[in-house]
């Protein structure tokens, strides 16, 4: 699955960065994806190489707390 600013960024020239839209729907995708993998079986977990105390950590992660690289 590939988030929506990765899409994006496909879409545009190198020299554009996402707008200030696309971040925020990213956060939320962000946040999205955190509630699925909070409710993943630990046999899944495992088939995507995560191991339960790392997705409960990620899981419980602000909404504000995205990867470093988006706020460059």
């Amino acid at each position: 699955m590939t988030s929506f600013v990765t899409r994006l960024a496909h879409h545009l020239p190198s020299h554009r960065r996402p707008s200030v839209l696309a971040y925020v729907i990213a956060i939320f995708e962000t946040a999205r994806s955190r509630r699925v993998l909070k409710r993943l079986e630990s046999r899944m977990l495992e088939d995507i190489g995560v191991s339960q105390q790392d997705a409960k950590m990620e899981s419980t992660r602000s909404i504000w707390d995205v990867p470093s690289h988006w706020t460059k």
